[in-house]
């Protein structure tokens, strides 16, 4: 992240982005309550409803409270632990879903059964979403798909886990992959302000020493979709 990157600006954005998603989440189950209230056949479609909005309310305090684990990130040397990478991919799927209620799309998934444990954080989780919220978002496809897949790599004789987040999306220009990460490119409105969201990816994926980069689904071919990858320290 550029040194001009200023703290305040970043957590005003994770806020305004993150919150705004949880806010959208819980409006819309409200607005479908209001609907469904007067019937009383609709008795579980409403149970299940209140139940979305507790986890988003939950959400909002987990968010909270990562944004001052993040800012004392700033202030001292972060400590990393073992986190379960394939847990944190179900609930980014989970966490999808609610989110995209009215949307159809499928989400596959190939990981193995082995188990994957990377070094990182609490914040993880926010970074997956974050992917997977673009991949539906930023998608003209009549059937959206997303894929998730999960491999093990030697990289400079280090394990690395590789997570890789693949869309049959719009697409980037190969210009653009440079600085889709960057908080200044959500000034560019053809991403739709993408830019928010992936800077949010970046910085995270910084601060646990992995690295994230973005590559076209097909090769050549921006157009068929987008290929996130995350890759991460894998804890033996």
């Amino acid at each position: 992240m550029k040194e001009s990157y200023n703290k305040i600006d970043f957590f005003k954005d994770l806020l305004a982005h993150d919150l705004g998603n949880i806010l959208q989440n819980i409006q819309s189950s409200v607005q479908l309550m209001d609907i469904l209230k007067d019937d009383p056949k609709n008795s579980d479609k409403m149970t299940e409803l209140n139940k979305i909005i507790k986890r988003q309310l939950e959400r909002g305090s987990s968010l909270i409270t990562n944004v001052r684990k993040l800012s004392e990130i700033e202030e001292r040397e972060i400590t990393l632990k073992s986190i379960d990478v394939k847990k944190i991919i179900e609930t980014a799927i989970e966490h999808a879903h609610v989110r995209f209620s009215n949307k159809t799309f499928e989400i596959k998934c190939e990981i193995p059964l082995e188990t994957y444990n990377a070094r990182g954080g609490d914040l993880l989780l926010d970074a997956f979403e974050n992917i997977l919220i673009n991949g539906v978002i930023h998608n003209g496809s009549k059937n959206i798909q997303l894929w998730i897949n999960l491999t093990k790599i030697q990289e400079n004789r280090k394990s690395l886990i590789k997570i890789e987040f693949k869309d049959n999306g719009n697409g980037i220009l190969d210009e653009r992959k440079k600085v889709i990460f960057e908080r200044s490119y959500k000034k560019d409105r053809s991403t739709g302000g993408m830019g928010i969201g992936l800077s949010l990816v970046k910085k995270i994926i910084d601060d646990y020493n992995g690295r994230v980069e973005i590559e076209s689904r097909v090769k050549g071919d921006y157009t068929k979709g987008s290929n996130f990858i995350i890759l991460l320290e894998e804890v033996q």
